[in-house]
């Protein structure tokens, strides 16, 4: 199978690549655009977390979500600081996240076109890798998300071949600078960030480049150490309660470690969630060995190709045993995109070698085994495409919506929310995740010391005395709900897969019932008309 003589020159291939990236892109986007009469809605809460922390950072100084307590909700240290200076600058904008993700998707395209180049590939190689890693990765999918992980595969890309091309060249002993550059932005972007860090310091420990490894470990690390010793200060965990709540086994005592390290991390590695993501990503650690033995004399001739593909797979393992964010398909993005990278390289470059010659029984099973293999992947980016509007217009008519009542009617008073980061980005009060934790130290700590209970969750109510409750009430309990006053639903038939098809408002206290149904009641027009709303 070879591909069609045809010569494109750079401008086109990078042309070619920019308009496949931004003509899905503007697919997504512009319905959003025009329902939501100009405004940039993000699919997820978490967006809009590091845009509160951005926002309190250059009103208060400090890093939380609202006026008041210290909060390490955000799971990326640098993009929060990245939007701050943005919002210094410019003052706080919806379009900033996004721009951040666009801007950093060109830079990636061109960084890939110029690595591609570079190994030899021709012209229409070149497009064919950049298509589909731009398609299934999906960057368009990532941009509209607006938050840190085009950063995370731009800067994992970065460190991944430079590393890898390092370390394959034995005359080179000292690392550069710019491998140690490249490894504290990623840990800052991104906390996955430590398993590529970790993979790195192994190999040189494995090359006998032991005083390499201390300092690269200690200099990557930073951003981490240093942010983490700022928590401690403030009274809060060492890494953001975000990751403590959804990657460590809660409660966290030895129990819990131990269990999770003879049971949990095997089933994680071999038994995957039920999501697209987690399945295409547990699929990478067949493709990846397959690859590498299709290829395996030219994995002898090309050191960098083999040292790639390999940190690639030890990354996919370290991924799918130490983090479990698996229902979102941003998660694994960083992992597809380099696995699709180096496989796209290796089948441009020799994909004779890998395709049966001979025999067409041969060659139907090849491709029933590459369709078996690599499905998942195509699903899981498909998905990805369909699933994105739903979300942002959920968003936009359940969270976003609620987040300006409160901005208008309860600015500064504390409230009950799951949606802690659209609420902080719009108002001052304090907002209490009874839940999860994520954006409340306290419920956070109950988790970790398994104290955790509804009479714990009506002490935090009655201690915060909320103004009211803006919740999905099928995640709230019987115990919790039976001493509050449901005022209103908010309708929507935006369903997406991991959110109800409503909102509820509670009073906390049945005499400022009335009041909560007069304000919903004059902010009711200001709803989009899509929006049904219904009083008990």
């Amino acid at each position: 199978m070879t591909l069609p003589k045809i010569h494109l020159t750079p401008l086109w291939v990078v042309t070619i690549a920019i308009l496949l990236f931004l003509i899905p892109l503007l697919i997504l986007e512009y319905p959003l655009l025009q329902y939501s009469k100009g405004l940039f809605i993000y699919p997820q809460d978490e967006a809009y977390v590091r845009m509160a922390t951005a926002k309190n950072l250059v009103l208060h100084g400090s890093w939380r979500l609202w006026d008041g307590e210290f909060n390490s909700a955000s799971s990326s240290i640098l993009y929060p600081l990245l939007l701050a200076i943005l919002y210094k600058l410019f003052g706080a904008h919806l379009i900033f996240p996004f721009l951040i993700n666009l801007l950093a998707a060109l830079a990636f395209i061109m960084l890939l076109h110029r690595w591609l180049k570079a190994q030899g590939l021709s012209s229409v190689g070149q497009v064919s890798v950049m298509a589909v890693t731009i398609l299934l990765t999906p960057l368009p999918v990532l941009a509209v998300g607006g938050m840190e992980h085009m950063l995370q595969v731009l800067l994992t890309f970065l460190f991944l071949t430079n590393f890898s091309a390092w370390i394959a060249d034995d005359r080179r002993r000292n690392l550069p600078w710019s491998i140690y550059l490249w490894g504290a932005i990623m840990t800052a972007v991104r906390y996955e960030g430590l398993f590529l860090v970790l993979i790195a310091c192994i190999v040189l420990l494995l090359k006998r480049r032991y005083f390499l490894c201390l300092p690269f470990g200690i200099i990557a690390c930073l951003p981490v150490i240093i942010f983490g010793i700022y928590s401690l200060q403030h009274g809060a965990y060492f890494i953001p309660t975000s990751i403590m709540i959804k990657a460590v086994p809660l409660p966290l005592n030895s129990e819990a470690i131990r269990k999770f390290f003879t049971d949990d991390l095997f089933t994680r590695i071999v038994y995957p969630f039920n999501t697209y993501g987690a399945i295409a990503t547990t699929r990478l650690l067949i493709v990846l060995p397959v690859v590498y033995w299709l290829f395996l004399p030219r994995m002898r001739e090309n050191p960098l190709y083999r040292r790639i593909l390999l940190i690639c797979l030890a990354m996919t393992l370290f991924h799918l045993a130490f983090s479990s964010a698996v229902l979102f398909f941003r998660y694994e993005a960083y992992l597809v995109a380099c696995a699709i990278i180096i496989t796209g390289v290796l089948i441009t470059k020799n994909g004779k070698i890998a395709w049966p010659q001979k025999g067409r029984a041969a060659r139907w099973i090849a491709l029933w085994s590459a369709f078996f293999l690599l499905y998942p992947l195509f699903s899981r980016a498909w998905t990805a495409y369909k699933t994105t509007d739903t979300e942002c217009l959920n968003t936009y008519e359940q969270s976003f919506q609620a987040a300006k009542f409160v901005q208008r009617y309860y600015h500064h008073a504390p409230v009950i929310t799951d949606y802690i980061g659209v609420t902080s980005y719009f108002s001052e009060g304090k907002k209490i995740d009874l839940i999860s934790g994520i954006g409340y130290t306290e419920i956070a700590r109950s988790r970790e010391g398994n104290f955790y209970r509804a009479e714990y969750a009506d002490f935090i109510v009655q201690q915060e005395k909320p103004a009211l409750a803006i919740i999905p009430e099928n995640k709230y309990g019987y115990p919790l709900l039976q001493h509050w006053k449901k005022v209103a639903d908010w309708y929507t038939n935006n369903i997406s897969v991991f959110r109800d098809d409503h909102i509820s408002f509670y009073a906390l206290d049945s005499a400022r019932a009335p009041e909560l149904k007069r304000t919903l009641q004059a902010f009711e027009p200001s709803l989009p008309t899509a929006i049904k709303v219904v009083y008990p």
